[in-house]
């Protein structure tokens, strides 16, 4: 029986890979800090390692954005408008 291990670390390739994505919230067509300024680790699944450390939105977040987001006529029912961003915002919490 082989008592060899053999140590899995993510490769430098992808750590620049990853240091190239924007790690804020995408809220109302750009991106910032949580309001909150919370940030949680990303760890990759095979090493454990952390890859990334990114914006940790919350409700604070997810308020009626200044402009309707794509899709949503501006003409459109206020209450179809209303319900599809608290369903939104109940999934984030």
């Amino acid at each position: 029986m082989s008592t060899h291990t053999t140590e899995h670390r993510t490769s430098q390739a992808a750590l620049d890979a990853v240091a190239t994505v924007n790690t804020g919230t995408f809220i109302d067509g750009q991106w910032s800090e949580a309001a909150s300024g919370a940030r949680f680790d990303v760890l990759n699944p095979a090493t454990e390692e952390v890859i990334a450390t990114v914006a940790d939105g919350g409700p604070e977040d997810a308020g009626v954005p200044s402009k309707p987001p794509g899709g949503f006529r501006k003409n459109g029912p206020p209450l179809h408008r209303a319900n599809a961003v608290k369903s939104c915002a109940a999934r984030m919490t």
